[in-house]
């Protein structure tokens, strides 16, 4: 799952900056590892999603762990967020 953001530069729409999308997403990382642990637990990832507007089903969920998950380590850590993220 891919979130479209509907913000960007200076007029609506425009993409972020890649300076700009990797502080956002180092941001919204930090935020949502709520137990400081340095990955994203299955909660968190919920937590998040519903943030952004796109709430997942427990399917969902399940899928964007295995997604996201490359090392398998059963949480999402900042670069595995942020290769899903971008």
């Amino acid at each position: 799952m891919h979130v479209l953001l509907n913000v960007g530069g200076p007029e609506q729409g425009e993409p972020f900056s890649a300076a700009v999308l990797k502080s956002l997403e180092r941001r919204l990382f930090a935020e949502y590892d709520a137990d400081r642990s340095g990955g994203l637990d299955r909660e968190e990832i919920g937590s998040l999603a519903s943030r952004l507007r796109a709430p997942m089903s427990d399917e969902e969920l399940d899928e964007a762990m295995a997604t996201m998950d490359a090392d398998g380590e059963g949480d999402v850590d900042l670069e595995e967020f942020a290769g899903w993220f971008r």
